[in-house]
């Protein structure tokens, strides 16, 4: 009775709850939750739980409180369960593991199960033209959504007739399943239309077969647009309708030609920005945008077209006095969002140049990565006491600071090149500091993008600002990032050495070359072909692999055009030369073609070469054709990619020439 009086009281007052804020409600509801309380004590814990983790999410709840499954699970599969119960079940899901669903997956079977019978009771009282019961079947829809892995969706879109639902209680007739949940995205509920809709945008995620992905995407858009009319906006629609448009370039063009871009940003315009009471809706908008801009240029100027980037930086640039209040968690999305948008926004060169190149921007940008994500914590310890903020806490509070920091940098990474109007200002503000400080981050997000947008500034600066950098980064810090456990921080860090190597800087070359030593420095990307080859034979669906390989070809290939010295240094480490070998016939075009440009590059003379510099080429070639490389380019003579060909054809020619004594001679 207290709990229904005490839900019933906060619902709809975010003072209250702020305050019940303050005690460790979550864990005592979650630690008591089981199916044999009575009735109306389960209904009102439940409510509690949903209404305040709507509010503070918390990703460890279900991780410390395990045992919440089972209860869950014996809801769900009751066939005496009230509705009012499986409701209150279902909407909870997601909110347990909001980033971690793997926890929640043993109910993937029940939920299924449940949910082919609540679509057996819609049927039949519309085929019977009965009044229907109001039955949860959108909320459970939405739990599934969010729990669904890759296993249990893909045994839906199987041929087979029939696929257990879990513990080898049921089965169910996939394709009946299927035609349902389809046939339901023409329901007169529009909270089931909207979840039916996600759930086959998470289903069709995990297929293989472009037919199959087709005929359940397609209805998806016709679905979604009708509701945007709606007099009540659900953030959720917005939600789904970007990640259609994200995974599918077809629904974008249909969505930008039935106005979307326009429909969202009036939402836009109306954002409530005092009180972010609309942070869901406002947040789920602008990832619509994002969606749409990811794809064509001229989807991203249409977009800027409607001036959406005084909201953007209104966005970034706002503030909350309290930063662990009700609204400055709705603002964290909307800049979180606006993060996003900023960054696919900076995919066009062109807005960089014109657009996107106001000073506002690049203020925006500063004010949040200059935030202090410990802050957060301190206000919290001094709102809550010290003895509310657990381990857990600290670390979720961390984390959603660090979140957004890691989406702002990933707009740096956009807005930062050479080609960009902006760079200029954000060096002279002090940004190229902020970048080597978010090198050093332990939250792996916040590193790789923060490497990343370090490579894309490094091959643009002038050489006073660029030994500055280095000097701060310090070489040692550069080869941890080369090492890191993280592969795609790995090949972005492999990649700042590249454009310091391109940049034709000898003085930053050399402080690479001599800081880490120049043995050592070959060791180490030796020691990175051996490990990318091996992982990805092992994991041939990562790219990084690859990826870190063509960085390494490429370090040498620029490394050894500047000086004979540095010509004559790789020479002598015939173990890296050989380890290039195997190289000129992998599968990935970029490689072959970076093995060609090292053999043009060791071999390289102009019509002027003095007769010692020309001596030097010449053992340099007959050097590579004994350690097999002539052999590897007569091997791609016939490549499939025209560039591999030319460079390939390049290669041999400048090979015959010195070792002919000079005879041009073009091999055929």
């Amino acid at each position: 009775m207290l709990l229904t009086t005490f839900c019933s009281f906060y619902e709809g007052s975010p003072e209250i709850l702020e305050a019940i804020l303050k005690y460790p409600i979550i864990s005592t509801l979650m630690a008591n939750l089981h199916p044999n309380l009575p009735q109306p004590i389960l209904i009102s814990s439940l409510r509690t739980l949903i209404t305040v983790l709507q509010v503070r999410p918390n990703p460890n709840v279900i991780a410390s409180h395990p045992q919440v499954v089972a209860t869950l699970e014996h809801i769900i599969s009751s066939p005496n369960t009230p509705l009012t119960l499986l409701d209150l079940s279902c909407k909870l899901i997601p909110l347990l593991a909001p980033s971690k669903p793997h926890y929640l997956q043993g109910l993937t079977g029940s939920l299924i199960l449940k949910i082919s019978t609540l679509m057996s009771h819609v049927s039949h009282y519309t085929s019977t033209s009965r009044t229907p019961v109001r039955v949860p079947l959108d909320s459970a829809l939405f739990a599934l959504a969010h729990i669904i892995d890759k296993e249990q969706a893909l045994q839906l879109l199987s041929t087979n007739s029939a696929q257990p639902t879990g513990s080898g209680r049921a089965t169910i007739d996939s394709q009946d399943f299927l035609d349902s949940l389809l046939s339901l995205t023409r329901s007169s509920d529009t909270g089931v239309r909207v979840a039916v809709v996600s759930l086959l945008v998470k289903i069709q995620s995990f297929s293989l077969d472009p037919n199959q992905i087709r005929k359940l995407t397609r209805p998806l858009l016709p679905t979604l647009v009708p509701l945007l009319d709606l007099p009540e906006k659900d953030p959720r629609v917005y939600r789904t309708l970007a990640i259609v448009c994200r995974d599918d370039p077809e629904v974008v063009k249909m969505a930008v030609e039935a106005n979307i871009i326009n429909k969202v940003r009036a939402i836009i315009n109306t954002a409530d920005t005092v009180n972010w009471s609309d942070s869901e809706l406002i947040s789920s908008c602008l990832l619509v945008l994002v969606a749409i801009s990811m794809r064509d240029e001229p989807y991203r100027i249409e977009i800027m077209d409607t001036g959406i980037l005084s909201n953007i930086v209104q966005f970034m640039s706002s503030k909350s006095e309290n930063p662990i209040s009700i609204s400055a968690f709705g603002l964290r999305k909307v800049k979180l969002a606006s993060s996003h948008l900023l960054r696919t926004l900076g995919h066009s060169v062109t807005l960089l140049r014109t657009g996107l190149a106001t000073p506002e921007v690049v203020d925006g940008i500063y004010s949040l990565l200059v935030t202090d994500p410990n802050d957060i914590v301190t206000a919290y310890k001094n709102t809550y006491g010290a003895d509310a903020l657990a381990e857990e806490v600290r670390e979720q509070l961390l984390e959603e600071e660090l979140e957004v920091k890691s989406a702002v940098m990933a707009a740096v990474c956009n807005i930062v090149p050479e080609f960009s109007s902006l760079q200029e200002i954000m060096v002279k503000k002090g940004f190229l500091d902020l970048i080597v400080e978010g090198t050093r981050s332990s939250y792996p997000p916040l590193r790789l993008n923060s490497v990343w947008a370090l490579k894309h500034a490094m091959s643009a600066l002038s050489a006073e600002t660029r030994a500055q950098l280095l000097s701060g980064m310090t070489t040692e810090h550069l080869v941890n990032l080369c090492n890191d456990v993280e592969p795609q921080v790995q090949e972005q860090a492999l990649g700042v050495i590249r454009n310091i190597a391109c940049s034709g800087d000898m003085d930053a070359i050399n402080f690479v070359l001599d800081g880490i030593g120049f043995d050592n420095f070959f060791d180490m990307l030796n020691e990175k072909i051996t490990a990318s080859m091996e992982n990805a034979t092992y994991a041939p669906d990562q790219p990084h692999h690859n990826l870190i390989i063509v960085q390494v070809v490429y370090i040498i290939s620029n490394i050894v055009i500047h000086t004979e010295t540095l010509k004559d240094k790789l020479l002598k480490r015939e173990d890296v030369l050989k380890k290039l070998l195997p190289l000129f016939n992998h599968n990935v075009m970029d490689i072959r073609n970076g093995c060609a440009w090292i053999v043009i590059n060791l071999t390289w003379q102009e019509d002027h070469t003095a007769h010692d510099l020309k001596e030097g080429c010449q053992a340099r070639a007959q050097q590579l054709i004994r350690l097999g490389f002539k052999e590897k380019l007569n091997d791609n003579k016939n490549d499939p990619c025209l560039d591999v060909r030319e460079r390939t054809k390049t290669a041999l020619f400048q090979l015959e020439e010195l070792v002919s004594g000079g005879t041009r001679s073009m091999l055929h």
